[in-house]
């Protein structure tokens, strides 16, 4: 087996890959990446290496290392992402994990970053023990608290609420770009890890790749105060219900009837696609509960009308905005975060400081 960056070549093998494997849960879930294996990258504007495992021209694994522009303590700082790791259940328990691990470590060797952020999914035990041992040349893997998925079902028809209040809430396409960059530079900085915008006038990265219509700015007294934004990828990532848990197989229909009974999308049956938006560019100001609840309820009218099924919401544990979550109707999925890292442990403020780490669901 040999590890090599992939090229567009590799595309239809890639996609192949991401078709086959399937993520355990209750809701089983293929994440597709139809039609273009890339496009996701490209659009957010960020440095990514798609790292495979091929044997005899078959490809086994597919991994990624990214580089981002991130606010750590406040200033913009590259800092790298590991994600997307999939292997093929042929070789999971072979040695191809240590050996794309050592071949990771020849590309970390170009130094842009320090470290990575990565996720692991709560419940997936064999992962977390391999990738947390330190064995056989791995990375230390050092934790840094809980991510928490808050997924929320969305209403059918669902009509964005009144003006309320001294807040106004508007599409960033009404709102002049310098203002809205200026705002996500100072306010980001309060999280640790927030994207850090683009300095040019333009149109840029992540911005560009959610659409101006689709970022929600909330101003009080001309002021801004908050954004979300609601970041539809059905262009290049979708989810397929793969199956369901023998609990959920039983469950569904009641649990059908229930979403039925309140306006929702049901749970489709396996082999349909489950369509799933992500919130984006959480930055509240003060974590003003009142402001973040007024403005989710904007985004879920938003992600109705865009015909979303479902809401996902991120947010770590710390987080001093997840208690408003508590009014709205959810599931919660746990992620464990670590910072990797081959050169030690990162500084004590990066672990434990008093900025809370922010991460962007629609990049993980």
């Amino acid at each position: 087996m040999i590890f090599r960056l992939a090229n567009h070549a590799d595309d239809p093998k890639l996609r192949s890959l991401m078709r086959e494997t399937v993520v355990p849960g209750h809701i089983k879930l293929v994440y597709a990446r139809e039609p273009d294996f890339f496009v996701a990258y490209r659009d957010n504007d960020e440095q990514t290496q798609v790292i495979v495992a091929e044997d005899q021209g078959r490809i086994n694994g597919v991994a990624c290392r990214s580089v981002r522009n991130l606010l750590v303590n406040g200033k913009p700082s590259p800092v790298g992402y590991l994600s997307g790791l999939r292997l093929r259940a042929s070789v999971r328990n072979s040695t191809a994990l240590a050996r794309g691990y050592a071949y990771l470590k020849t590309l970390h060797a170009d130094q842009q970053v320090p470290f990575y952020l990565t996720t692991i999914i709560q419940g997936n035990r064999t992962a977390q023990e391999i990738l947390t041992s330190g064995r056989a040349g791995l990375p230390s893997y050092l934790p840094i608290g809980s991510y928490l998925t808050h997924v929320c079902p969305i209403r059918k028809s669902l009509v964005p609420p009144g003006v309320q209040g001294e807040v106004q809430i508007d599409a960033a396409s009404q709102i002049p770009m310098d203002e809205l960059k200026d705002y996500l530079l100072r306010e980001g900085a309060r999280r640790q890890f927030f994207p850090v915008p683009a300095s040019t006038g333009q149109s840029s990265g992540i911005l560009r790749s959610i659409g101006h219509d689709h970022v929600l700015v909330a101003r009080k007294q001309g002021k801004i105060v908050g954004t979300l934004a609601v970041w539809n990828q059905e262009k290049s990532k979708q989810h397929i219900v793969a199956g369901y848990s023998p609990f959920f197989r039983i469950c569904r229909p009641v649990i059908n009837l229930g979403l039925l009974a309140g306006n929702f999308h049901v749970l489709p049956r396996a082999g349909g696609v489950l369509r799933c938006g992500v919130a984006a560019l959480i930055c509240i100001r003060d974590n003003d509960q009142a402001v973040f609840k007024k403005m989710l309820r904007y985004a879920f009218a938003m992600a109705s009308a865009s015909g979303l099924q479902q809401l996902a919401i991120g947010l770590h544990e710390r987080d001093p905005l997840a208690p408003a979550l508590k009014d709205f109707l959810h599931v919660v999925y746990r992620s464990g975060v670590y910072l990797v890292s081959w050169e030690g442990r990162p500084s004590d403020d990066l672990l434990g400081g008093t900025l809370v780490p922010y991460l962007e669901i629609g990049m993980l």
